[in-house]
């Protein structure tokens, strides 16, 4: 089976949270907990892939075995100490920017009718209020 990955994201990104709730149940087989839009497209579509390549090899079923959390923060803090201090900047600079986002989209549900300067002050003043 071919997919076209780009044209199924693409598919999924049009969908509403309760439409991708209802793909996740079809691909995964168990409903989704989740309502975080942009996780269940990631896993939506990591899921078809998957079944399109013909699933996970051993290997890598063996490196998305579960861990206790004491080796999952072991195996982070090694994963940083490989990286250079450009790498852990840009990680750094990347988690911002998505802890911005979901700021922005949590904003933009308490205020529907919020513009995008009216969310941009209410971010600001979230992030004020953080470092106090």
């Amino acid at each position: 089976m071919h997919l076209n990955v780009g044209k199924e994201v693409a598919a999924l990104r049009r969908m509403t949270v309760n439409e991708l709730r209802a793909k996740y149940a079809d691909v995964f087989g168990e409903p989704a907990n989740a309502r975080h839009k942009e996780w269940l497209i990631r896993r939506i579509a990591w899921r078809m892939q998957a079944i399109a390549g013909g699933d996970l090899s051993e290997r890598a079923r063996q490196r998305g075995a579960p861990m206790t959390p004491e080796e999952a923060t072991q195996r982070q803090i090694e994963h940083y100490r490989a990286m250079t201090g450009e790498q852990r900047l840009k990680v750094a600079l990347d988690l911002h920017e998505f802890a911005c986002n979901v700021s922005r989209e949590g904003i933009r549900h308490q205020f529907p009718e919020a513009t995008a300067d009216e969310v941009k002050q209410h971010l600001r003043r979230r992030i004020e209020l953080s470092r106090q």
